[in-house]
């Protein structure tokens, strides 16, 4: 297993996993992903990943400050899994492995590219 919480509180993570299986732990219950899941995960708190085979993720950091003021301060998207086999699902994966591509951008568009994103996980955070 492995902790991914980090000493920097400032920032809530999108987890996509591309390759193998994984079994997250968070918050009290159990999180399968497969290829094209993806799951939000807060920085400031523990989470463990148990990868079941070879595994390949990408992260994209979310600033606290945009997540916090797009849906709340406790944001219900923490440790939801979003499969990748849904509708909505299945374009999010995409556009996040593009946001990963883009993170050298200029500041401005990363903002931009990050409120996207949290616009479509807005379903999710129901």
């Amino acid at each position: 297993m492995k902790d991914i919480r980090t000493n920097n509180d400032d920032f809530y993570f999108l987890v996509h996993q591309l390759q193998g299986s994984a079994v997250l732990q968070i918050e009290g219950h159990t999180v399968q992903l497969e290829p094209g899941d993806m799951v939000v995960l807060d920085a400031a708190k523990p989470s463990d990943f148990n990868f079941l085979s070879v595994s390949r993720q990408t992260a994209i950091c979310l600033p606290r400050q945009i997540v916090e003021k797009t849906y709340s301060a406790h944001p219900k998207i923490v440790g939801r899994k979003i499969s990748g086999k849904t509708n909505l699902g299945s374009v999010i994966g995409p556009f996040v492995q593009e946001l990963f591509t883009l993170l050298n951008s200029p500041k401005d568009e990363v903002e931009a590219m990050h409120r996207a994103l949290l616009a479509l996980l807005r379903p999710f955070n129901e």
